[in-house]
């Protein structure tokens, strides 16, 4: 039977896929930390968008890097999707 230990806060920032590299540079420097997925988004025949995730470990991380985000990017230059995952012991 599992059981509950702990929770990951995950925040996925889909960007455009030109001037991506920076982007996603200094979206590490305001995380404090590397993404753990980065994936080009297709669609049609060119990539358009790039999706990149990153982890954290409390809550309050996740709003500081969404409020972050939110006063240095102009809203319609990204989408944030924010997830809880569950971690469970076996």
């Amino acid at each position: 039977m599992s059981t509950f230990t702990n929770e990951k806060f995950r925040i996925t920032v889909r960007i455009p896929h030109f001037g991506s590299i920076g982007t996603i540079a200094f979206l590490k420097f305001l995380a404090f930390s590397e993404p753990v997925a980065n994936k080009e988004v297709d669609s049609g025949k060119t990539t358009q968008y790039k999706d990149v995730t990153f982890e954290f470990r409390h809550e309050y991380q996740t709003f500081t890097f969404l409020h972050t985000l939110n006063k240095t990017f102009h809203p319609d230059f990204f989408t944030t999707k924010s997830e809880t995952v569950a971690e469970f012991d076996s």
